[in-house]
Parts: structure tokens; sequence; C-alpha cells
């Protein structure tokens, strides 16, 4: 039995393994990978170790069965550009993650001549980025690879029409990547991410019109724009009319109408505009000067807590606000009985004794106060 595992290694002129015990041949290729050359049988375990001390030595193999090449390309992918030859079915599993990967798809690539259009295309369908290592990829590759990842457009030379739209319908963003974009690309960008007009050179009055009709907010980047392209901007998001230069009074309403906040970014709203606004959103008030009765009215028929921002609201504001909202006497300073009866009305109605009890324990409302059919409903709770 040979146990000596460390004894001088074979003589130059034979650099066979074959007849040796595991241990020595281990022992052996630990030192020097370079011993596989005239080895007949290789088990997968001392390819790992070839790979490691003499990954060279991997081209000098005799045998390479799809077994063994898988151990080679799952711990060191690199050691490809070794294999004569290498299979293809092998290398396409290891770039789809059949197999484990310490390495970046990019690096096979680079360790290949001349890859096949499958290994090319398994290659971008994983990472569309990989483009950048393949040399003259085919029309189907460069749109595998937009597809995977847009933005790997820009690693493509003199990219056809065909691939530029395919890049920009997935995300118009794409555009930034393409050298002068025809007319039919530029709207094609600006249907799918309105936006993007920020990246498009004088853009003509269809791409503005078609940027403002996906995204209104696209408007903040088109210099002098008409009144049809900022009524569309208003109509699409009325928020955009914060990007208008002195907007026209109809302008305005369309924003308003589109969208209740917008009326933040309106200098002078008109009574009108004030009144939409605050019928959608009470709360809007806030950002609302010069309120006339009828609009503190709306305001808290519409968002009862409106009434924190209204300043000696009247008796008729307070009621309409409760009838909201009863939770608002909590900001009433002085209720009228009127409106403390409605209250615990609605309280007893909904069986909240959370909200009698407070009623009682911040001294809005007195036992004394209530009449013989409140106390009854109270002593039934």
């Amino acid at each position: 039995m040979d146990i000596d595992i460390y004894k001088p290694l074979p003589q130059k002129t034979g650099r066979s393994l074959d007849g040796l015990s595991k241990d020595r041949r281990k022992a052996i290729l630990t030192m020097d990978g370079s011993y596989v050359i005239e080895t007949a049988n290789i088990l997968d375990e001392e390819l790992e170790l070839v790979g490691n001390t003499n990954p060279k030595s991997i081209s000098n193999i005799k045998f390479t069965p799809e077994n063994q090449r898988i151990i080679i390309l799952a711990d060191f992918p690199t050691n490809i550009r070794y294999i004569k030859d290498p299979d293809t079915q092998l290398i396409v599993s290891y770039i789809k993650g059949t197999h484990p990967r310490l390495i970046g798809v990019h690096y096979v690539l680079e360790c290949i001549d001349n890859p096949k259009l499958e290994i090319q295309m398994a290659a971008v369908e994983e990472d569309g980025f990989t483009i950048e290592y393949i040399k003259d990829p085919c029309l189907e590759v460069q749109l595998a690879a937009v597809k995977n990842d847009k933005t790997a457009i820009q690693y493509i030379k003199d990219p056809s029409l065909e691939v530029q739209l395919a890049a920009v319908r997935q995300d118009g963003f794409a555009i930034r990547y393409i050298t002068d974009p025809c007319l039919e690309v530029q709207l094609a960008a600006v249907r799918q991410a309105g936006i993007v007009i920020e990246y498009i050179k004088d853009p003509s009055p269809e791409i503005q019109m078609a940027a403002v009709q996906q995204d209104g907010n696209a408007i903040a980047y088109i210099a002098y724009p008409s009144e049809k392209i900022k009524m569309l901007a208003v109509l699409q998001e009325g928020q955009a009319i914060r990007y208008i230069t002195d907007p026209c009074l109809e302008v305005q309403l369309a924003a308003v109408n589109q969208n209740k906040y917008a009326i933040k970014y309106i200098k002078h709203p008109t009574p009108e505009m004030k009144l939409i606004a605050l019928s959608q959103d009470g709360l809007l008030i806030q950002y609302i000067e010069d309120l006339t009765p009828e609009m503190k009215l709306t305001a808290v028929t519409s968002n009862g807590r409106a009434l924190h921002y209204i300043d000696d609201p009247s008796p008729e504001v307070q009621m309409a606000a409760v009838q909201e909202d009863e939770d608002v006497i909590d900001i009433i300073d002085h209720p009228s009985k009127e409106i403390l009866a409605y209250v615990l009305e609605k309280y007893i109605e909904d069986n909240n004794t959370h909200g009698i009890k407070k009623l009682f324990q911040n001294r809005k409302l007195k036992y004394e106060d209530l009449d013989d059919t409140m106390i009854l409903a109270l002593e039934l709770l």
C-alpha cells in the first residue's frame, strides 16, 4: 500500500498519477496540477485541485466528461478558457444559474472566443449588460438584451430603429442613451414616460402634446408652452399648474377641477375655485385666504376637522362641523347647548360611552343641563 504521500514527486518523464493512492494523488496535485496531462482517469474532486494549482493543465486533459466540466465551471468558471471546445449546453446551464455562480456571467463570455449564438442569448437574457462583452451582436441578441434591461442599449453601437423602439417602449428613460433619436423614437419614449421630454432637444409640438397627455408634469421641461399644451397638462394632472407661469383663469379652473390640491399653487384663486377645492377637501382651507362664510361652511361640511383652521367660527359653522364629525366637539372652546345636545344624542345613538365620558370630563357638559329624556337614555347605557 502506498502510504507515503510526501515522497518525491514522479520524474518529469512519467507524469501519470495512475496506480497511486487517492491521498498520494491529492498531495501531488496540490503542488503541481500538471500531472493530469498523462493521467488516464481524473476524479471529480481532483479537477478542483487542478483548477487551483495549474488551471492551464485543464487544456491537456485527454477527456472531459460533462460532469467534470460542471465542477470546473461551477467552482472556477474563468478556467473555461483552458477547455478545448467547451460544451455549449454546459456553459448555458451555468449562465442560467443551473449551477452556483461565484463570478459574473460577463467573465465567462470574456473567456470564450466567439461564443455561439445560444451562449450569447443565454447571457443577455440573464443580464442585458453582458452585451458589452459580445463583439458585433446580431439583432436577435440586441433585442434580447434591451428586453432584459432597457439601459443595455448604451452598450450597443449604432442600434437599429427596431432596437431603439424596443428599449424606449419598455422604459422611456432609455432615450438618454440614444444619439439623435428620430421623431418616432421620441414619440414612443414620451408616450411611455412623459417627463423624458427633458432629454429631447427642441421637442416638436406633437412631442410636447404626447408628453403632457402621458404626464402633465412633463410641462416642467417645456420652454414657452402654448395655451393648448398648458390646458392638456392640467387636464392630465392638476398640480402641474405649479410649473406654469401666469396661467390663465381657464387653466386654473381646469386644474382645480382635476385635482383639488392645485389650489395650493394658484396665487389668486377666484371664489369659484376656492369653493370647488373646499367642497372636495375641507382641510384645504389652510391654504386659502379671504374666506367667506360660505367657504367656511363648505369646508366643514366636507371635513369637520377644517374647523381647526377657522378663527371664531359662527354657531352655524360649528353645528355643520359636528354634524360631519361629532368628535370635532373637542376643538370647540365654548359650544352652545344645542351643539352639546346634538353631540350627546349622537353619542347615545352610537353607544359611544367613551365620547360621553369625555364630554363630562372636559366639563363641557353638566348633568344638570340634561333633560329627562337624555338622563333616561344615559341610564340605559
